[in-house]
């Protein structure tokens, strides 16, 4: 038998889930109920710990060791696209201690990157050859076409060892042939 509803949420900042109906107990349901009691556990957990304080604010991994390691095997990470999304990750980069190049085809936008602790590069070519990753955040496939086979682009730059990360707004033809030519 099966029962269908739609569950409502808390206003705590971690949802839990609880039906608005009773269920007869069974095997299954006395499951289910126990995951919503460690839900619980962790809401009232997380609300006592002050994470609702520092929401919004740049916070350390909780595992610093860690996040140390990532950093070390990393190097210099790059960023390509500047946009709604290529900025706020660099900026959390920035934030978290790596180094960071940037570079975007409106040089103005590398400024506030700048100030923060980036390296500006001149061109997509010069940020390849400075860092171990590169993220390509591109709005359109004529600007990632453009950025990555152009004149001094990401494949006049790139060699064994180095990783690029493409996350622009492309269709798949435009991320084969960028692949093709990267690879």
């Amino acid at each position: 038998r099966m029962l269908l509803a739609t569950p409502r949420a808390t206003a705590s900042p971690v949802h839990v889930h609880r039906p608005a109906f009773n269920v007869a107990r069974s095997d299954s349901n006395r499951q289910t109920r126990g995951a919503r009691q460690a839900e619980r556990v962790r809401a009232r957990s997380y609300r006592s710990s002050g994470a609702r304080e520092r929401r919004g604010k740049a916070t350390v991994a909780p595992r610093a060791a860690e996040a140390g390691e990532i950093k070390n095997s990393m190097g210099k990470v790059g960023f390509i696209g500047l946009g709604i999304m290529g900025k706020p990750m660099a900026s959390n980069l920035l934030k978290a201690g790596f180094e960071v190049v940037v570079y975007n085809r409106t040089q103005a936008k590398c400024d506030e990157l700048v100030k923060l602790g980036a390296t500006a590069a001149k061109t997509p070519a010069e940020v390849v050859g400075a860092c171990d990753t590169t993220v390509c955040m591109l709005a359109d496939p004529k600007a990632c076409l453009e950025v990555a086979l152009g004149e001094n682009g990401i494949t006049s730059a790139i060699e064994a060892g180095k990783a690029v990360v493409d996350m622009s707004t492309v269709d798949a033809a435009t991320s084969a042939q960028i692949y093709e030519a990267v690879k």
